[in-house]
């Protein structure tokens, strides 16, 4: 015979009030999410900055690890990458390499831009899927690998 406190059965019963918070929780939630989408909110940009130097590279994967980067323009080694160092720019590499593998672009043979801005900041694009990675981010040492690139 069940006894008096045995809940079981009975049915659950959610209190009003939280049901009708939790929908204007969810309303509020996506209303706020259109209107970033629609007015940039919350958005990180840089101030406009003019291209102080700028150079179209092409990096090549080769047998044994060697990465090479070669000037997209004249096709010469800029640099190249015993297997074991080169660390960043291997990183941006295959992060890249990821996007136009998703995206369904060409892995190899494409140019990647890499800019000096006006303002000290230092970026690597890709025209081929518009992505681009702020060096900045990544420390001195990481931006200096890619700063060295547009000496060479």
């Amino acid at each position: 015979m069940p006894q008096p406190h045995d809940t079981e059965d009975a049915p659950i019963v959610v209190p009003k009030p939280m049901i009708i918070g939790a929908g204007l929780l969810i309303f509020c939630v996506i209303g706020l999410a259109i209107f970033a989408r629609f007015t940039g909110a919350g958005r990180i940009a840089r101030p406009a900055s003019s291209v102080v130097a700028e150079r179209d590279v092409i990096f090549q994967q080769l047998p044994g690890g060697v990465v090479r980067v070669l000037d997209a323009e004249s096709r010469r080694v800029i640099i190249s990458f015993p297997d074991g160092q080169g660390g960043m720019i291997r990183g941006s590499l295959r992060a890249f390499a990821y996007t136009r593998k998703v995206r369904g672009v060409e892995l190899d043979g494409a140019p990647f831009r890499l800019t000096a801005w006006e303002n000290g900041s230092l970026s690597l694009d890709d025209p081929s899927t518009d992505s681009r990675v702020e060096l900045d981010a990544f420390g001195s040492e990481n931006r200096a690998a890619f700063a060295s690139l547009l000496r060479k």
